[in-house]
């Protein structure tokens, strides 16, 4: 059984992902989107089943956090590994903003022991938790995600990767707009070249260093051999 109930709310944007996982915020949404987009991520679900733990009164509660992320292997890992995300705003370093103006209702002192109450939850399960703050989730890497994230998840006709990746493996790293006129001098052919060269950076077939915004000066590569 579902143990989080998300409601409306006045200060809170709530919906759904386009495979139907719920999220309650702004924040969860774009957390949402780095997770369909990363290629390390397998899956990702609401939790099913909330955690015990003793505010500071004493008192027994009952703490849900907002995903688990299933992660694939990595080149030192046999199987891949389970993370249970709590998605919460940077308030320190995000002074100022939109985010900042919200009402505020967290106990900085309960939040620690519920946290460390889901660290043991998660540890005995094999699993990790960790909080991931707004700052660690936006920036350009998030904005590329957003864009590209769509050539991952729809159907694209194919209009020459063969010819894409052919330039770019003959001839060396390149910036975007350099290879794209390499590849169709003409402009209106070179404009129906540009989901499929998309699709070819969302899949990884070609490298580009996604941490700052991509654009015409953007360093395109194909993948190292393994």
């Amino acid at each position: 059984m579902i143990t989080r109930v998300i409601k409306a709310s006045p200060v809170k944007v709530t919906g759904t992902t386009p495979g139907d996982q719920r999220f309650e915020s702004f924040l969860e949404e774009e957390f949402l989107v780095l997770a369909r987009f990363r290629r390390d991520v397998e899956s990702f679900e609401r939790p099913t089943e909330s955690i015990p733990w003793r505010d500071k009164d004493g008192n027994l509660r009952r703490y849900t956090p907002d995903v688990i992320v299933r992660y694939r292997p990595t080149a030192d890992e046999k199987r891949g590994h389970v993370v249970i995300h709590e998605i919460k705003p940077d308030f320190d370093e995000e002074e100022g903003t939109p985010a900042s103006r919200l009402p505020r209702h967290e106990d900085d002192e309960e939040n620690e022991l519920k946290w460390a109450e889901a660290e043991r939850w998660a540890e005995a399960r094999g699993w990790k938790f960790e909080v991931v703050r707004s700052t660690k989730i936006r920036g350009p890497y998030l904005q590329n995600a957003k864009f590209l994230v769509k050539y991952v998840e729809r159907q694209y006709p194919d209009c020459g990767s063969d010819r894409i990746l052919s330039v770019l493996t003959a001839e060396g790293p390149m910036s975007l707009q350099a290879l794209m006129q390499r590849v169709e001098p003409g402009k209106a052919e070179r404009a129906a070249l540009y989901p499929t060269l998309y699709v070819l950076i969302a899949r990884g077939e070609i490298e580009v260093d996604l941490s700052q915004p991509l654009c015409n000066s953007s360093l395109l590569k194909v993948p190292d051999a393994a």
